[in-house]
């Protein structure tokens, strides 16, 4: 079963949410046991939008079948010291925010920037592609000031097909590869 198919089955509306689940403090004498900022551990589990059908004249936020297709990220910590967010984007497999895959996702936030234990941070993605292709594989680049993961990397992918088409299932690998903990990416937001 493609996670497509699960998530048309729960979705009440085109907006998917999804949480990085953010631990991975470090040991000191805070009572919260996190001694440096932290963002938490990489979201390494590729977020497969699936196959979709293009979008149609009869705009409909409850049919996840065709594209625009939204999602949204919430960033979150466990530490009692907050973490800023830089820098958010996309890039493709070129390993550019300016590839034609980067493009078609569509970003909004990350509101607010600042994230505590009370306050969680969101990122809203958009796939946007309005005529058939490949698979557009992209990952989601968060920048922060934490000291554990400072890039977090998160997979993206969906593709549009011709309407009435099967809708075909396909990996999702991602395109920048996730960095050690403590190291940023080997790619950056521009």
């Amino acid at each position: 079963m493609m996670m497509r198919d699960v998530l048309n089955g729960a979705a009440t509306c085109a907006a998917i949410l999804s949480t990085l689940a953010l631990a991975g403090c470090g040991p000191s004498g805070d009572d919260d046991g996190c001694g440096e900022r932290s963002l938490g551990a990489v979201f390494s589990s590729p977020n497969n939008f699936g196959a979709m059908f293009p979008p149609n004249d009869q705009a409909d936020v409850t049919d996840n079948s065709r594209s625009p297709y939204e999602w949204t990220v919430l960033l979150r910590t466990d530490c009692s010291i907050p973490v800023t967010i830089s820098k958010v984007c996309v890039v493709g497999s070129s390993g550019s925010a300016d590839d034609a895959e980067a493009k078609q996702f569509l970003l909004e936030g990350p509101t607010p920037a600042e994230v505590t234990p009370q306050q969680d941070s969101a990122v809203r993605v958009t796939y946007s592609r309005k005529v058939p292709a490949g698979v557009d594989n992209v990952a989601l680049l968060v920048e922060s000031n934490a000291a554990d993961y400072p890039t977090i990397v998160v997979p993206l992918c969906a593709r549009v097909v011709e309407n009435g088409a099967e809708l075909p299932e396909f990996e999702c690998a991602s395109p920048v590869p996730f960095p050690e903990a403590g190291e940023a990416a080997s790619v950056s937001c521009p």
